[in-house]
């Protein structure tokens, strides 16, 4: 079965914290194509640079799940952290970054050996966790520090904090890597930092928004546009990534999560934690479908 997901061009891969699985969906027709075992509690998860593998940070495991996508299970094991909860990779693949929220650390580990090189101590509850386009720097958000903290990776040294609005959940580089964006769930906004001087640039503002806490945010493929998940407002928002304005909003489940971008551009897909289901937002028609999933839904991922 797994073999042939690979010849899929758009498969969505949806970890949910409550079923200990990933979840496998045709991003086309919405088609569930199967689960993938885990590990306790899966969180965040994100693809390697091959398009083979995907890692998953099991948090009650206090591992990375390394899944074989031609087989559909895991392959092998990293080591991380007490709690993991999101996971990225640099662009050569060889090192994964991880925010383990209970140690208040970022581990560096090195995918090939297998082996935690560095530890880096950050702000209280760190969630968030992103690559520079370059990989040269990686930047993590603390919840309870209110903070967005800059990492040199070569150095495995923090170089700076970025004061955000309360309880930064998501980090995101646009694509040119020229800016930096910080979600903070119950400030009700999103930060928008210039990357090479670390000064803010601009804030989309959500709190006009019933019950907006944006938290995950995903660009378009042309970098023209960001999607930002909005919590219990149920729904996701499209903001212009240049003049952030926000352009439309599109209805979602309960507690819309983390999300993703399909590969063309042409559909966002959103977890949503409490309603227990996967929303597909076809951006052209303007229409939502939703798959059932069950348990809580988490963290996105798209094969490319």
């Amino acid at each position: 079965m797994f073999p042939l997901l690979l010849m899929l061009a758009d498969t969505v891969y949806v970890s949910n914290e409550a079923s200990d699985v990933v979840h496998v969906v045709d991003g086309a027709t919405g088609a569930r194509r199967g689960d993938i075992a885990v590990g306790k509690r899966p969180r965040g998860l994100t693809m390697m640079p091959d398009g083979k593998r995907l890692l998953v940070a099991v948090s009650n495991d206090d591992d990375v799940a390394v899944v074989d996508l031609a087989t559909g299970t895991v392959a092998r094991r990293l080591p991380s952290g007490a709690d993991p909860e999101v996971v990225a990779v640099t662009p050569d693949g060889s090192t994964a970054l991880v925010s383990n929220e209970e140690d208040n650390l970022v581990s560096f580990i090195d995918v090939a050996s297998g082996k935690v090189t560095h530890e880096v101590p950050v702000g209280i509850e760190p969630e968030g966790i992103t690559v520079s386009p370059d990989g040269a720097t990686v930047v993590a958000t603390s919840e309870t520090s209110s903070m967005a903290h800059v990492i040199d990776r070569a150095a495995a040294a923090l170089k700076q904090n970025l004061p955000v609005d309360s309880r930064p959940r998501w980090a995101a580089f646009t694509k040119d890597g020229k800016r930096l964006w910080v979600s903070s769930e119950l400030g009700g906004t999103v930060t928008v930092f210039n990357a090479a001087t670390w000064q803010p640039v601009g804030k989309v503002d959500f709190t006009g928004i019933e019950s907006a806490q944006p938290v995950g945010i995903a660009f378009s493929p042309d970098g023209a546009r960001a999607y930002v998940a909005l919590g219990r407002a149920n729904s996701v928002a499209e903001v212009d990534a240049t003049s952030f304005k926000i352009l439309r909003r599109f209805p979602a489940g309960e507690r819309v999560w983390e999300l993703a971008v399909s590969p063309d551009g042409t559909r966002v897909y959103a977890a949503n934690g409490l309603s227990g289901d996967l929303s597909i937002i076809d951006l052209a028609a303007a229409k939502v479908r939703s798959v059932q999933l069950g348990g809580k839904p988490w963290g996105v991922a798209v094969s490319r």
